[in-house]
């Protein structure tokens, strides 16, 4: 018997599990072979304007915040070996664009790197020969670099001129080499044992009226057990494949309208895209597109995503909406969202912290989201049945237990943990068919009975004398009854 999955929203804070579950604690879900749940909250928001943290979730701009330049957070990477993230930034009014270094042991600003960017673009890092790779678009966003980032001095080793404007970047470990996605239709390959540009791979050429001309690669993945790079067609609605081995583009995915950021599931070998109101999810051993998530456009355009390969959870901001989701990977249910920056960008997850790090262009922040798991007991609490025929079949059908099936008398019990549930009982013809009421658990003596008598009606029984009806006798039966024993 498991529990419903659902989704709360209390206060900033996220619960996996049951929406409509105890009492005690909105929002778990507990089921019989796993008593544990999942909760999440900004644990705090790091500023980057004046290097404050905030407890919580803060959406707030810092006094004197509009009377500086203003450098907007973009996109950021995770340095496994320094335990720190760089965050690129693109600046709009006045001053330097700067990669922010921020300490994920301490959730602290510990670097500025000035850099000659005019918007900041994807960053990645390469373990192989410890630098960071960030896109960045110079000269109003007419053209574009790579800076090599030395991340012991942090100072910008080189930069390497692509020649468009550039954006997305993937790492392909086993050829050390960076895949940059450009706005001419290309995607360049860097050779990082040099730094130098290795190759330029020319995507689809083919243009379709109501397509940007031409529709230009936007973010970049791998997939290291299919060997292929995926890259997003914005402008095209696809998820072009292409060869690490020959350089060449090899095929496409139809996914939904504008599709912009991409992860790899190397758990489930499955690809997340964001649409503008839909995830799409492709497979990556047969290529083909096997669920969408959504509807969201509601709630926000999904963009950029992070995967926890300790939960095998991904997470998504939705932009406009200033949140951000938790998908479960296993069965591509979102699980979680919550509230964050104005506009969030940039997803980055921390293992050494089991924590997810998310940059907000606006108001300037990074969020701090913990996913906690707890553990709190469950009770098997027996829901009995009394007053039915052998034989009859009854359910539970509520928040509490989920579809319990066909119960044949006997008694159902039900794992939960300490709080109220709303329960659905359905009873066989000739009973009410369904009746909603309220179980209470609380310890392990709890238990809860139904009991069932025949439904109302009223019978006219003639009685008859030589064909003549003498009189009629009007006979009533008692109504349905319910008594709740235990939740003490």
């Amino acid at each position: 018997m498991m529990i419903v999955p659902g989704i709360a929203l209390y206060d900033g804070t996220s619960f996996e599990g049951n929406a409509n579950g105890p009492s005690a604690l909105p929002g778990v879900g507990l089921s019989e072979s796993n008593s544990s749940y999942r909760y999440y909250y900004p644990m705090s928001t790091l500023s980057l304007y004046n290097n404050s943290i905030f407890p919580g979730n803060s959406i707030s701009r810092p006094h004197g915040y509009f009377d500086a330049p203003l450098e907007k957070p973009e996109m950021a990477a995770y340095d496994t070996m320094n335990h720190n993230l760089y965050i690129s930034s693109s600046e709009f009014v006045g001053g330097s664009a700067y990669i922010y270094v921020v300490n994920t042991s301490t959730n602290s600003l510990v670097d500025k790197i000035s850099i000659t960017s005019f918007q900041g673009g994807d960053v990645v890092y390469n373990p192989a020969d410890n630098e960071l790779y960030a896109a960045v678009k110079t000269d109003s966003g007419k053209s574009g670099n790579v800076l090599v980032i030395n991340p012991v001095s942090n100072t910008v080793s080189k930069e390497i001129n692509i020649g468009t404007t550039v954006f997305g970047e993937v790492l392909v470990p086993d050829k050390n080499q960076v895949f940059v996605a450009g706005e001419d239709n290309h995607v360049t390959v860097i050779n990082c044992s040099t730094d130098t540009i290795f190759r330029n791979i020319t995507m689809s050429s083919s243009y379709v009226s109501g397509d940007y001309n031409p529709p230009s690669p936007f973010l970049l993945a791998y997939s290291a057990a299919t060997d292929v790079v995926y890259a997003t067609m914005y402008g095209r609605g696809t998820v072009s494949l292409i060869s690490p081995v020959n350089y060449s583009v090899f095929g496409n995915i139809s996914v939904g309208s504008t599709p912009r950021g991409i992860v790899y599931d190397p758990v489930n070998y499955d690809l997340y895209v964001s649409n503008s109101d839909t995830i799409s999810v492709i497979n990556t051993t047969s290529n083909t597109l096997v669920a969408t998530i959504g509807n969201l456009g509601k709630y926000g355009e999904p963009a950029y995503f992070s995967f926890d390969p300790d939960t095998n959870q991904i997470y998504v901001d939705g932009q406009g909406y200033g949140n951000v989701w938790a998908i479960n990977g296993s069965d591509n249910k979102i699980v979680a969202d919550l509230s964050v920056g104005l506009i969030p960008m940039g997803v980055t997850y921390i293992p050494s912290n089991k924590e997810v790090m998310l940059v907000n262009e606006e108001p300037g922040t990074v969020s701090i989201i913990k996913p906690t798991l707890s553990v709190m007991p469950v009770y098997p609490v027996p829901i009995t049945e009394d007053g039915l025929p052998t034989g009859s079949v009854w359910y539970i059908n509520g928040s509490a237990t989920g579809d319990s099936g066909p119960i044949v008398r006997g008694t159902y019990i039900a794992y939960l943990s300490n709080g109220t549930y709303t329960l659905t009982i359905k009873g066989p013809a000739g009973f009410v068919y369904s009746e909603t009421d309220k179980m209470a658990v609380n310890g392990i003596d709890s238990s809860f009975q139904i009991v069932f008598t025949p439904i109302a009606e009223i019978y006219n029984i003639a009685i008859a004398t030589s064909g003549i009806i003498a009189f009629i006798l009007t006979v009533y039966y008692l109504t349905k009854r319910k008594q709740r024993e235990g939740g003490k």
